[in-house]
């Protein structure tokens, strides 16, 4: 079964250009956000749990296999 995402995010009037085209920038973090706001709330997954989501710190683990 296929599932449509779908989300809202407010843009605003300094997110976009002359022409009205979104930023780079903007476009990317917004993408991201709502990437992070999916997996909290449909699979469960808080990619924040063990680290302090304020000061953006916390232990991240990574495999690094090329030793």
């Amino acid at each position: 079964m296929n599932k449509i995402l779908a989300s809202n995010s407010q843009i605003r009037f300094d997110d976009c250009d002359a022409f009205q085209h979104l930023n780079n920038r903007k476009y990317l973090s917004t993408f991201f956000t709502e990437r992070e706001d999916h997996e909290m709330l449909q699979i469960g997954f808080d990619m924040y749990v063990g680290c302090d989501k304020e000061a953006n710190e916390g232990t991240f683990l990574v495999q690094d296999d090329s030793f």
